[in-house]
């Protein structure tokens, strides 16, 4: 599953199923459910129209697809873009804005500093932010940034337009939710670890705002006292709500869908999740069909995942060194090295060396069964290696670790490692990348082939962060 398109195209989805039941009232809806995508109802748009919660998500996208970062200028004045010339909409037309995102797009276009556009009184905690903040959690698992890291990205990003800190931290729950949900936690597992978040970087004041959620077990409580407006706090709890009292995407969004109020964004913080959960092949093909722009959208959604995971160019910095280099090394440099012969098409083994702090990776190609035109005086052969890593290649012989040798699933065959936050963090790179391809399928013939086609670039993105 692509989990990048998973929760986007669910984001979309759940977005364009309530846009034509929002400010509906929920008894309402209770007596005259809606059952399909359809069209009409609040905005008199066609069905499959989704609303500014996607339009600001897209934009978003965009940016980083251009800038290759979130370049907060950039977004604004793509969402300028968006309010004034229709892009990033269904139907080239704008229908639907909260009053906080527009005064924040006004602050920019008016010259007020990016970080400092968003509104920051009590008031203007709408879950405005919150909707658009999907893009945030997928950088941040994908990238791996640390707690810190996520709660600064989280906190600007937001500050675009909400700056108080009940809408910053709603998003930083979301995002962490998010990100648990991504590692591949089930829904009930992430909801939990969210109780152990360090949340002292906001004031208490505003945490205690989310008390149902971090104190409390929101699943728990009745329908009745589950509030649909469109602030942040409730737009959480809703969502949340939602998400642990149904077990299928269908069901998820048809509950946002018919719960009244703020349909449109609860359904696309519902989806989000709800995509990641249960995939995209669990969501109604005639709901994708209808969805107007689903190509362009799954379009960005690729585009974005390969900026995010692009870091590691295409054709990896994998140095083929010389012989004359090779034997320069010394066997003490060395902190990793694969099980010879796993190189796809050719015999050969990569390495890896750590010199002045600084990693390098090398590949020595063809050195098991060579062909008669490799042989030179440049050539490396297996004896050369083991003679000169002695110590690595007799490790090989042993069933099991040793006190300094660890053996590394490298998702295609071991490697042999002494490094020890390589043998810690590698394995679970690879998996996220393996996991991020739009061919994998869990338990399917093609998975080992993309073990093997990621594991080189998972260990790059290892020994370059």
């Amino acid at each position: 599953m692509d989990k990048f398109y998973d929760s986007i195209i669910g984001h979309a989805i759940g977005d364009a199923m309530g846009v034509p039941t929002e400010f509906c009232i929920r008894e309402y809806l209770e007596k005259n459910p809606v059952t399909d995508m359809v069209g009409t109802g609040t905005y008199n748009q066609p069905a499959g129209s989704w609303s500014d919660d996607t339009s600001m998500e897209l934009a978003t996208i965009d940016s980083f697809i251009q800038k290759g970062k979130f370049d907060y200028d950039d977004i604004l004045t793509k969402w300028q873009n968006w309010l004034n010339n229709n892009e990033y909409t269904p139907n080239n037309f704008v229908f639907d804005v909260g009053r906080t995102c527009l005064k924040a797009i006004h602050n920019h276009y008016s010259g007020i500093p990016a970080l400092e556009c968003g509104l920051a009184s009590i008031d203007s905690n709408g879950n405005g932010s919150l909707m658009r903040m999907l893009p945030v959690a997928l950088y941040a698992y994908y990238r791996d940034l640390k707690d810190e890291e996520i709660i600064e990205l989280t906190n600007n990003i937001s500050s675009l337009t909400h700056r108080h800190n009940i809408s910053k931290l709603g998003c930083y729950i979301y995002v962490r939710y998010i990100m648990f949900l991504l590692d591949g936690k089930d829904k009930k597992e992430a909801y939990n670890l969210l109780r152990y978040i360090d949340y002292s970087s906001y004031d208490e004041e505003s945490i205690s705002k989310y008390d149902r959620i971090l104190k409390n077990n929101i699943k728990d409580y009745p329908l009745s006292e589950i509030s649909s407006s469109g602030y942040v706090v409730h737009t959480l709890e809703c969502a949340l709500w939602i998400i642990l009292n149904t077990n299928s995407y269908e069901e998820a969004i048809l509950k946002s869908t018919n719960i009244g109020e703020d349909t449109d964004t609860v359904g696309a913080v519902t989806g989000s999740m709800a995509g990641i959960i249960y995939g995209s092949d669990s969501i109604p093909k005639k709901w994708i069909n209808t969805l107007l722009k689903e190509s362009y959208i799954k379009r960005l959604s690729n585009a974005f995942k390969k900026k995010v995971l692009g870091d590691t160019p295409e054709e990896l910095p994998l140095n083929k060194i010389s012989k004359e280099d090779f034997l320069k090394l010394s066997e003490d440099d060395v902190v990793l090295i694969t099980n010879p012969g796993r190189m796809g098409d050719e015999d050969g083994t990569t390495f890896v060396t750590l010199i002045n702090n600084e990693y390098t990776m090398y590949r020595i190609d063809g050195w098991m069964y060579p062909s008669r035109d490799k042989i030179n005086e440049n050539y490396i052969s297996m004896e050369d290696v083991k003679n000169h890593f002695p110590k690595w290649f007799n490790s090989w012989e042993e069933s099991s670790d040793n006190d300094k040798y660890k053996r590394v699933n490298m998702g295609f065959g071991n490697g042999l490692c002494i490094d020890k936050r390589i043998y810690d963090n590698y394995y679970y790179i690879l998996r996220d990348l393996v996991k991020s391809d739009s061919n994998y399928k869990e338990d399917s013939d093609g998975v080992n082939g993309l073990y093997f086609k990621y594991w080189e670039k998972a260990l790059y993105k290892m020994i370059k962060k």
